[in-house]
């Protein structure tokens, strides 16, 4: 065992055993503020100012930690846009690159169903004063509106791998990528020309889509939205052995949105993502 994990249990040993010694309601009170104290609130600098993200738990501290390493792509996608330009991040998680845009001066929706996840995003806009500009919608984006389920593969906060569907799921994706469903969210869905026509969303300039097994069906529900040339470009993670992979860039092809790379952080190489890529899509010049 490394020193640093040895002092880790003294510390958790510690603070285990305190609360014992305190009888009743006062020791359960002593342990459930202390956790929120001890809320880790972790800084970076960017070329915007101080970033800051709430990360309770050891997974929203990571995704902190790799914001700059483990989508670099993504990073440099955003770095190339406006201050003035709109982004939809779909599939914000728990806001990493909204909260990035958002520092930036960007217009920027979140759009995240997970309540376990939406908690942090709320807390990140809040963090870094952005609730002018950094808006958040728990809700599930796909081809149309509809009642359905979030089918989410875990409970751990910042968790992903959770799938949209109306349909009662045991498991959700396929092959070596197949993950039990282990709770269902209840949840609304809206697509995206629904979101602009019905309910006066702005057109974005630029559209994220980090979500699982149900990109197609979130392009689809644009499919008048994406002839708009207000549409810049659009970023999607993508598994490059699917065949839907290619139907998806035919579609935005005809569209006027040309794929112009993909790309993947080494961290991804030898492991089960290693076939995933974010697909960087960019309006043609007219």
């Amino acid at each position: 065992m490394s020193l640093k994990r040895s002092i880790y249990n003294i510390f958790k040993s510690i603070y285990t055993f305190l609360p014992k010694i305190i009888p009743g309601y006062f020791g359960k009170r002593f342990r459930s503020e202390s956790a929120e104290d001890l809320v880790v609130i972790d800084e970076l600098d960017t070329k915007y100012g101080r970033l800051k993200y709430y990360c309770y738990g050891w997974l929203p501290l990571w995704r902190s930690k790799t914001l700059f390493t483990k989508e670099p792509e993504t990073i440099e996608w955003i770095d190339g846009m406006k201050k003035e330009d709109t982004l939809w991040d779909i599939g914000a998680n728990v806001g990493l690159y909204s909260v990035y845009a958002g520092i930036k001066g960007m217009n920027v929706f979140a759009f995240e169903p997970s309540a376990l996840n939406t908690f942090f995003i709320s807390k990140n806009i809040e963090l870094n004063n952005l609730k002018d500009n950094v808006y958040l919608f728990s809700i599930a984006v796909s081809d149309k509106n509809e009642f359905g389920y979030l089918n989410m593969t875990s409970t751990e906060l910042g968790g992903a791998l959770n799938e949209f569907n109306t349909g009662n799921l045991e498991s959700v994706h396929a092959g070596s990528m197949v993950k039990e469903v282990v709770f269902k969210q209840g949840m609304f869905a809206y697509s995206i020309d629904e979101l602009i026509e019905k309910y006066g969303f702005e057109v974005p300039n630029y559209i994220k889509i980090d979500v699982d097994s149900i990109e197609d069906r979130i392009l689809y529900g644009a499919d008048k939205t994406l002839f708009d040339f207000q549409i810049k470009g659009v970023l999607i993670e993508l598994d490059e052995t699917e065949k839907r992979t290619e139907e998806m860039i035919s579609f935005l092809k005809e569209r006027g949105l040309v794929l112009k790379e993909k790309r993947h952080s080494d961290m991804f190489v030898g492991t089960e993502y290693e076939t995933q890529y974010n697909y960087i899509f960019k309006r043609e010049a007219v």
